[in-house]
Order: structure tokens, then sequence, then C-alpha cells
């Protein structure tokens, strides 16, 4: 048996023995040799694809489209090609730098929604609340997560560990008349029609896929 390991690199591979003697000796030669390659000026990088269903097509797609143990066929949906991820440097400190890290699935960019992914619904509260717990209310400004541009104007105020200017001595409530920022009806994204009912049985395997790609591949 051989273990591959595929970046844009190449693929490297070592044999089970050899493996099993690289952990052994070190558990940590995964993360050792990220970092010695980011030293050595050798950036690891990934190249980011994505595949694009309309969500027309969704209702009636020969398998069902939020299955997370499925994957939609090329053949269908090709891999559109977005950008590349490079590692370019190491941390300058551990703690503030990753330790201190939080990434939360519900925080998206302007325009980009939500689907019905059961495994994404539950990511969307237990992320955020599990750095609450972790960092506290404030984590979202600390540097290492905090936007570089602008923050969003809000009235989010106060909290264990709050150490910014805190918005001064502006309003706190709204509406005011004090020039803050106003709450509108425009929407975030484009909103995904649904149909029948919910719980459990929502959204179910389709008849006839269980096996179709494991047959495929």
């Amino acid at each position: 048996m051989r273990y591959h390991f595929k970046t844009d690199q190449g693929i490297e591979c070592l044999t089970a023995q050899e493996a099993a003697k690289l952990a052994g000796e070190n558990p940590d030669s995964h993360q050792m040799d990220l970092h010695e390659a980011i030293h050595r000026r050798e950036f690891p990088s990934w190249t980011l694809r994505v595949q694009i269903m309309p969500a027309a097509a969704a209702k009636g797609y020969r398998l069902h489209p939020f299955d997370v143990t499925k994957v939609w066929p090329h053949a269908d949906y090709p891999l559109r090609e977005v950008g590349k991820l490079t590692l370019d440097r190491n941390p300058a400190n551990y703690f503030a730098d990753v330790e201190q890290a939080a990434f939360d699935a519900a925080i998206f960019v302007l325009g980009i929604g939500l689907s019905p992914d059961k495994m994404l619904q539950g990511r969307l509260f237990a992320y955020g609340d599990a750095h609450g717990y972790r960092l506290g209310v404030n984590h979202t400004q600390l540097p290492v997560n905090g936007p570089h541009a602008a923050a969003a104007a809000n009235y989010g105020r106060d909290g264990f560990m709050r150490f910014d200017v805190n918005s001064g001595d502006a309003r706190i409530y709204e509406p005011n008349n004090c020039d803050g920022p106003a709450q509108t009806d425009a929407p975030l994204y484009a909103p995904l029609d649904t149909s029948g009912g919910s719980g459990s049985y929502a959204w179910d395997s389709r008849e006839g896929d269980d096996f179709e790609q494991a047959g495929a591949l």
C-alpha cells in the first residue's frame, strides 16, 4: 500500500512501512514539513475550483444535490477554476495567528447565500457558538479575525474583553438622529425556493442513487 499526497507541486508517495516509521519517529512530521518548506520559500499551493448548478435545476436533478456523500458528476457540472491558495509565510506568533483564529461558516461575502445542506445548516450556529465559548463574544475584534476593510456599521457594543474604542459615545439604538446605521429590507442574497414538508425526511436520498457513484469509481 502507498499513501499519496497531491498538491500543485506534484504527488509524493510513502509506502505503508515508511509512513509507520515516520509517524513513530516524528508524529509532527507533516506540520514540520509544511513549516520548513515555507521557510525555504517552496510555497505550497492549492487550486480552488467550484461546480455551479442553477437553483432551478436542483429540484429535478437525478442526484440529491445537497447530499454531502455525493459528488456532482463533472460531465454535468464541470469544475471552474476560481483561484489559488498559497501559503507564503509561517506564523510570527503561533498563539496570536493560529490558536486565536476563528473560522465561522455563517459569515458570508455579501451576495452569497446558504444551501439546505444539512451539514452546513448545523455548522452555521455551531461554529460561532464554539468560538464564543473558546475566545469570547468579541473574538471577531481580534486582529487575526478582524476584516482588512472597514468593519460593517452596527450597534454591537461592550462584552467581555472589548479592547477598542467601542464606538465611543455614539448612540446604541436605532433609529436615531445622529446618522447611525439604519436597518434596510434589502435582501443579502437571492432566496432559494422550497416546497413540501421539513424535518428529518426532507431532502431524502433519491431512489436509485445510493450505489451509483461507488460503482462508477
